[in-house]
């Protein structure tokens, strides 16, 4: 079974863990043909879901409010080395709680191959996110 369909049989245990599937991928195949935007949100939801621990939930909501109020997006180079894990690794969980587990270490494999731009993301986090609005989406 390929890694959504997986989630989407299994909402109620892996629903929250969707945001989080999407933001991995989309880091890892960035690259010269993919839009700033995206890469820029793949980036800042797992910077919110990593290392602030936000839900996806409120990750989701907080791509929403930058599509909303920011017209220019910042351009982040992607690796010259690339995660360890990719999606195979995902796919093929017997059960949701492997999966969640796979998602996760799947995740932290793309965030760490993406360290050299964490600052650059984080300060762009802070500054596209006031305090109200982190509040508010922190919460979603």
């Amino acid at each position: 079974m390929n890694v959504v369909a997986h989630e989407l049989s299994h909402v109620p245990q892996l629903g929250g863990l969707h945001q989080l599937t999407e933001d991995t991928y989309a880091a890892q195949h960035a690259g010269p043909n993919v839009p700033a935007i995206g890469v820029a949100f793949a980036l800042i939801g797992l910077h919110l879901r990593l290392d602030l621990g936000w839900s996806g939930n409120a990750v989701r909501a907080t791509h929403q409010y930058l599509a909303a109020h920011q017209r220019d997006w910042p351009k982040f180079d992607p690796p010259s080395a690339r995660a360890t894990l990719t999606v195979a690794h995902v796919s093929g969980s017997p059960t949701p709680l492997e999966h969640a587990s796979r998602v996760r270490a799947w995740a932290a494999s793309v965030w760490e191959a993406w360290s050299p731009e964490h600052a650059a993301v984080r300060e762009w986090a802070h500054r596209a996110l006031d305090d109200g609005a982190r509040a508010r989406l922190a919460s979603a």
